[in-house]
């Protein structure tokens, strides 16, 4: 018997999910792109983990016996043994051999040679072994024990260097699921292109078996498949990060879940599970969740569905795990077709159009255009709200709205039902920011085949008014380079996504109590050891930024990965803000309550009247999305979870309102004006610069002290 669905806090499942479970938000993506951020877009830049030396403390009221037993010693001659000391080849070797890389050991040169010239401050036993080697005794290489004795002590993961390689070892992740590795599972691989029915086969079997799990890319998806479900009579419960709903009366769990692909339990079974868009398993963000889902999840049927570029690894994957692998070939179901020419004029624009943009200013641009002729159209961007997103894909779709023009992102590129009949790229490049801690660059680069096979494969849907699809560019000169895009097959999936645990994170605290999660992080990636033929390490410097924005505040480590793993927009200064004020609160075990995000939004909010209103309210739409994250974690601290969810309805309701009319508006008055600075931002603002500025300072010192015709796609 189906209820009312009621949304619950999470229940106690495996750690790991626990804290990595950012499903849809990726936290650095700019206004104009989709969520998933560039699909499966590896373009980021490599961070540096460079672990940082620690502070040793001296002590107090030091005795120094050595300079009793064999006097003073002077800091020129001390200097000297250092330097022969260091110029020692031997010395280099057994650096190596005991972990001292590049950067460590050059730390490690650098803090010994100011422990040894501190003459008045040297430990007994390393003045007298000084005191003998500039008095000709000994041997320099005698100074080892000493070197590297420092050397774990401003870089303590030294000492633990072996256990710690063994805790954070990822070569087999597989064996990491020792439940899923008990049962014989059979691979079902679905591949083909868009609208090919692969994902509508596989969910007939979701639907069918007596307990199964569908993995979804996204929130829209996951909602997509519940709602289906229960509508079907087979009642399923829904997952994500943010929203948790039991459907049955006693609020046990359904034997049927619909959840973001971070948020299935590998610690359960099931006759069925359902991963969807497989292929992003070589996602840079979000790779870690698929690989974890496909080795972790305990199904006697794993059905994967995607593109055939996943094929080769798949099937590699299977046969190393022992496992039956089938493999089922889609062929697409209506006839997509690339116009012999470039629509060119906005006059050209029929019914069942969706332009697509991959820029803010592009989007307000043919919103301009489309004003002029008097065409009426729906918006869906990345960053809009899930309900606003649904509310226009329906208008839209609805042949009587008289909005049958959808102008969008690469948002609509995974699973949204939407009825059109021909995409237009607006342009064959998008904007793609750098991740680098240096910076946040901004760079033009073009489409890759995956992202616009994806894009070009939601036009013509079966049985739909427009079942024959067409794919065309706005400017003539793109067409010849959107064609030889689309003719090329996708890159192959060569290597899936890893991340640590938080199992793995809070054993290395245990090692090393004093370092911060930042730090910890670094000491993982230096010892790590992956498989690189096959395997590679997702987005750490992520969960390193964020992790830094709370490193002065007093969390255990678990939290603080927990908190550091949260849908944080880090280009957003007031969700910033915010983290650092739960973190703050959090510590001092302080409730947060509907009051405090009420007065930390300056609550009530309003339908917006300009552009810049659009985008403040929707980065406040994304707050309370933090507070549901963490309260579906921290359910104790974060106590008015559905007092919350009430105010993000009022919100999503205010942007779908407001959407249309600031369009319009601003397409015949530009906005003037920016919308003033609240106190957080400025607060915020004037510390980053403050931090900003330090950096340039010490950069420069740095700088200073080293210078001395038609045809058918498929």
């Amino acid at each position: 018997m189906l209820s009312f669905t009621r949304r619950i806090s999470l229940p106690t499942v495996d750690i790991y999910l626990l804290a990595r479970s950012k499903f849809s938000v990726s936290r650095h993506v700019p206004f104009c792109t989709s969520r998933l951020n560039n699909f499966c877009d590896s373009t980021t830049e490599k961070e540096d983990f460079t672990i940082k030396p620690q502070t040793i403390q001296g002590k107090a009221n030091n005795v120094n016996i050595g300079l009793e037993l064999v006097g003073g010693i002077k800091q020129d001659d001390v200097n000297q043994v250092v330097k022969d000391f260091f110029g020692r080849p031997e010395l280099y070797s057994v650096a190596e051999e005991n972990g001292l890389n590049e950067h460590i050991l050059q730390s490690t040169k650098v803090s010994f040679k100011k422990l040894c010239t501190d003459v008045d401050s040297l430990s007994s036993d390393l003045h007298v072994m000084l005191s003998d080697l500039i008095n000709g005794q000994g041997h320099v290489l005698d100074l080892l024990p000493y070197f590297l004795q420092h050397a774990s002590l401003i870089f303590p993961h030294l000492k633990y260097r072996e256990e710690l390689s063994k805790i954070g070892d990822l070569t087999e992740p597989s064996q990491s699921y020792p439940l899923a590795r008990s049962i014989k599972r059979k691979i079902i691989f679905h591949y083909g292109p868009t609208n090919s029915g692969k994902t509508y086969n596989a969910l007939k079997r979701f639907l069918s078996a007596k307990r199964a799990v569908y993995c979804a890319p996204l929130k829209m998806l996951a909602f997509q498949t519940f709602t289906t479900a229960n509508k079907n009579g087979v009642p399923c419960d829904l997952l994500t990060g943010e929203d948790i709903r039991r459907v049955l009366e006693d609020d046990n769990e359904a034997d049927h879940i619909s959840c973001t692909v971070e948020m299935v339990n590998t610690n359960k079974t099931y006759d069925v599970a359902v991963i969807d868009e497989i292929q992003m398993l070589k996602d840079y963000q979000r790779g870690y969740a698929w690989t974890r889902a496909f080795f972790g999840i305990a199904a006697n049927e794993i059905h994967l569905c995607g593109e055939e570029s996943a094929l080769n690894f798949i099937e590699k994957a299977a046969a190393r795990l022992g496992e039956e692998c089938e493999v089922i070939k889609y062929k697409r179901l209506t006839k997509l077709i690339f116009e012999s020419n470039a629509l060119e004029k906005f006059e050209n624009i029929r019914n069942g159009d969706c332009i697509i943009c991959f820029s803010k200013k592009d989007i307000y641009t043919v919103t301009v255009q489309l004003d002029k002729l008097g065409i009426k159209y729906a918006i869906i961007y990345g960053t809009l709200p899930p309900g606003t997103k649904r509310a226009q894909a329906e208008i839209f779709n609805d042949p009587d709205s008289g909005c049958n023009v959808l102008i969008a992102t690469d948002a609509i590129g995974l699973g949204m039902n939407l009825n059109i009949r021909r995409i237009i790229f607006y342009s064959v490049t998008k904007n793609v920011r750098s991740e680098a801690f240096k910076g946040s660059e901004i760079k033009r680069v073009p489409l890759s085949v995956s992202h616009a096979l994806q894009i070009a494969g939601r036009a013509g849907r079966f049985r739909s008014q427009y079942e024959q699809g067409y794919v065309t560019t706005f400017k003539k000169s793109d067409l010849p380079i959107l064609k030889s895009i689309l003719s090329n097959t996708p890159e192959q999936v060569n290597q899936a996504g890893l991340s640590p645990t938080a199992e793995q994170i809070e054993t290395f605290s245990y090692y090393l109590p004093n370092l911060s999660l930042s730090d910890i992080l670094s000491v993982f990636m230096s010892v790590t050891s992956v498989d690189e033929s096959s395997f590679f390490i997702c987005d750490i410097h992520t969960l390193k930024r964020v992790g830094d924005l709370i490193k002065h505040i007093q969390l255990p480590i678990q939290v603080a990965y927990t908190f550091a793993s949260a849908p944080v927009n880090l280009y957003s200064l007031m969700a910033q803000t915010l983290l650092v004020k739960f973190a703050r609160m959090f510590s001092l075990n302080q409730k947060i309550t509907v009051e405090f995000m009420k007065n930390f939004l300056v609550w009530p909010m309003k339908k917006p009247q300009t552009l810049s209103h659009l985008v403040h309210l929707e980065e406040a739409f994304d707050c309370l999305d933090i507070y549901l994250w963490l309260a579906n974690r921290y359910p104790n601290i974060f106590v008015d979870q559905d007092e919350v969810r009430k105010l993000q309805s009022q919100l999503d309701k205010f942007i779908l309102d407001g959407l249309d009319d600031i369009i319009r508006a601003s397409n015949k008055k530009e906005e003037k004006s920016e919308m003033p600075l609240l106190p957080y931002e400025e607060d915020l603002l004037e510390h980053s610069i403050s931090v900003m500025e330090a950096k340039e300072r010490n950069s420069m010192r740095k700088k200073n002290r080293g210078s001395g015709d038609v045809d058918s796609v498929t």
